[in-house]
């Protein structure tokens, strides 16, 4: 939880966001979510909520492949999706 206290007119706005993971054998995953909601009159009148999902496998000697998915919804804007898909590698 985070607030935002602006020096514009009606600027003020408030943040939620929470997330969890949880890991078995190779594979993690993880769902988060979160919004922001503006004070009536604010000059960024959009309020906005998204949450997103992600799963990744461990491959072990430090490759791991990750997948995600986002939704994000806008105010008076609409809504949106994205997808991810990558390796990671350590060395």
């Amino acid at each position: 939880y985070s607030e935002l206290d602006s020096d514009l007119v009606n600027g003020d706005a408030t943040h939620i966001g929470i997330g969890a993971s949880y890991t078995f054998d190779a594979i993690t995953v993880h769902a988060n979510y979160g919004e922001f909601d503006y004070d009536a009159g604010s000059p960024i009148s959009n309020d906005r909520s998204g949450y997103g999902l992600s799963a990744a496998y461990d491959f072990g000697g430090g490759l791991s492949a990750h997948l995600g998915y986002g939704y994000s919804d806008v105010d008076t804007v609409g809504d949106s999706s994205t997808w991810s898909l990558g390796l990671n590698m350590s060395f």
